[in-house]
């Protein structure tokens, strides 16, 4: 893997944030929390803390719940505003697609399967201030051709990739993935 050797949010260090995850009973936000904190490491070598609920951090990027519902499972919105990082996504699986969004698209990363991925090296990576990126599937499943594995390495894979719904039932009750890994009808 290459490495980041800065990552700047507007214009402050991410070192100065603090991860708050605003529904610590979301098994699947407090998994993208994790990935977000463990990307973010191996990346630039800075450990983000996790907080949930709140936090008295002067920078924080936070994970949210949409409540208006308009953005589904699976969509997600990824801002940045006075150098605050806000990622909101659908209850079941969009704040974490917004997460791995954010650590594809904007730190650099390329996930190939569970064990295969790589940063793009670089001196410096900025999420920008003014950032809006918001993404809303049209479609319900977006994968139906994955091996019916029942292992982590299949549904982490999975996931990775915003490929939520498979050939296979068995994780159908796994919050932590937002119950997306499913049998497709």
């Amino acid at each position: 893997d290459g490495t980041v050797g800065l990552i700047t949010v507007g214009d402050k260090n991410i070192s100065e944030y603090t991860i708050v995850v605003t529904n610590p009973d979301n098994a699947n936000m407090v998994f993208a929390a994790e990935e977000l904190q463990k990307y973010v490491e191996m990346a630039a070598g800075v450990t983000l803390a996790i907080e949930n609920n709140e936090s008295d951090a002067e920078y924080e990027i936070t994970l949210l719940e949409d409540e208006t519902d308009t953005l589904g499972d699976d969509g997600f919105s990824i801002t940045v505003k006075d150098n605050q990082l806000r990622i909101m996504g659908g209850a079941m699986r969009g704040t974490m697609y917004g997460v791995y969004e954010l650590i594809e698209e904007y730190i650099g990363y390329r996930f190939y399967g569970y064990y295969d991925s790589e940063v793009w090296e670089a001196k410096a990576v900025n999420i920008p201030e003014g950032l809006t990126d918001v993404q809303i599937p049209e479609t319900i499943y977006r994968n139906n051709s994955v091996t019916p594995f029942d292992n982590e390495y299949t549904y982490h894979s999975i996931v990775k990739r915003k490929l939520n719904g498979c050939t296979t039932a068995h994780s159908v009750n796994e919050a932590k993935y937002g119950y997306g890994v499913t049998r497709t009808l």
